[in-house]
């Protein structure tokens, strides 16, 4: 089964098809993400490095930007 769903490849996140456990290896395209946190089902997470207030983009489109700390990201 698929782990995770990224559907453009400009998005910075991707989405968790399964839950995925903190310490797990995920590559997208060109980046090898280490999860420094467990991801639920349905949950996105980033597949780069993003500072904080970085696009996010998802499917294509930027629904927000990235918050404080690692993997936190805040709605527009």
């Amino acid at each position: 089964m698929q782990e995770f769903i990224k559907i453009n490849r400009e998005d910075t996140v991707a989405v968790a098809l399964k839950p995925l456990s903190k310490g797990s290896t995920v590559v997208a395209d060109q980046n090898t993400v280490v999860l420094k946190e467990d991801i639920p089902q349905g949950h996105k997470f980033a597949v780069c490095q993003m500072p904080e207030g970085a696009p996010v983009i998802k499917y294509g489109w930027l629904p927000g930007r990235s918050g404080p700390g690692t993997g936190c990201i805040s709605t527009m």
